[in-house]
């Protein structure tokens, strides 16, 4: 048998040691948390109404032809299918 193995079988079960590896594994790493030092950027709101808008330029003519394609159709058609 392995000397690993061995040692795997011989070891006991500890709760509390498995409760901490779990926390360990879920843990937020340094690349993720915030830096201290550091201060946070301002809002770029002139940025975000460029973007909402260019977005609304193309949200609000593609809902209505995907919402009223229906109705166009009944006016042109009126019946005359």
């Amino acid at each position: 048998m392995n000397s690993a193995v061995t040692r795997a079988t011989r070891r006991s079960f500890s709760l509390l040691a498995a409760a901490r590896s779990a926390v360990r594994a879920i843990e937020a790493h340094p690349f993720q948390r915030r830096s201290v030092s550091g201060t946070s950027a301002k809002a770029d709101w002139l940025g975000e109404g460029k973007r909402v808008g260019k977005q609304a330029a193309l949200f609000v003519p593609g809902i209505t032809v995907l919402l009223g394609w229906p109705y166009m159709a009944k006016t042109v058609f009126d019946g005359h299918v």
